[in-house]
């Protein structure tokens, strides 16, 4: 099933997103969308909508939306790495989008709308053109990233607040682990706790500053699933999947109150 009919709500929360971000860039999101309406227009089952105007793109997707005018464009490319249909973008601004089209379009016919309305752009891959993009990534501005990027687990929040936010997800696990030895249809991973050290040293290359909340939760288990018949996600708002109500119900119920509490 469509994103747009199974979420719609969630599609059009995205929407409004991008019509912010279109106005900060001084984009005229009406003018955007009746240039992209009129173009090369699809969606794709569980990624989201792509059109494609005479001037403009749009990225409705939950992850990684994005609005831009092919005159932002610096460089376009199909994707080398793999069998993926997919297209790499890199903007004026220094920001990437990547494009899945899968089989809805040719990868050629977006890049000639990118090159008929901006012929400066760099479009195709080869190794002038990278060569081409790593010096004018050092024409960009960046900003320091902070020194720390990982807080102590007790920085942001009182001691009692993170050993709360702790034992409720030792609930969760341990009730996860009842649900998998009494049905073999819910599906329980657990991983080791990451280190503060290791999850420091990811942050910095990373470039990623985490919240108290998520580093107390690394520290107890790093990744966490349990699903219904092979959900490949964790959603504890799937729990209702079930048919009949019994003791494997219920601890899916009390998962859900902590969560709902917690």
């Amino acid at each position: 099933m469509l994103l747009s009919e199974k979420y719609p709500e969630m599609l059009e929360s995205v929407e409004k997103k991008l019509k912010d971000a279109a106005e900060k860039k001084g984009l005229d999101f009406e003018k955007i969308k009746k240039d992209t309406d009129a173009g090369i227009n699809f969606e794709i089952e569980t990624y989201g909508i792509l059109s494609f105007g005479s001037k403009y793109a749009l990225k409705i997707t939950p992850m990684y939306p994005a609005v831009f005018a092919y005159s932002e464009i610096y460089w376009a490319f199909e994707n080398q790495d793999d069998d993926m249909n997919r297209l790499a973008l890199v903007l004026l601004d220094g920001s990437q989008v990547v494009l899945e089209l899968e089989d809805k379009a040719k990868p050629e016919d977006i890049l000639k709308l990118f090159r008929d309305d901006n012929p400066d752009a760099m479009i195709g891959y080869s190794e002038e053109n990278h060569n081409k993009y790593e010096e004018f990534k050092k024409t960009l501005k960046t900003e320091e990233l902070p020194k720390k990027l990982v807080p102590d687990p007790v920085a942001g929040l009182p001691n009692e607040r993170i050993e709360s936010i702790q034992k409720k997800f030792d609930q969760v696990i341990e009730l996860g682990q009842r649900l998998s030895e009494l049905s073999k249809k819910w599906n329980l991973e657990i991983h080791e706790p990451v280190e503060m050290e290791e999850l420091s040293k990811w942050c910095g290359s990373n470039g990623v500053y985490l919240p108290d909340v998520y580093v107390a939760i690394l520290t107890r288990t790093n990744g966490f699933s349990v699903d219904y018949d092979s959900i490949p996600y964790m959603n504890i708002y799937h729990f209702d999947a079930r048919k009949t109500t019994n003791d494997a119900d219920l601890y899916a119920d009390a998962i859900r109150q902590i969560v709902k509490t917690g």
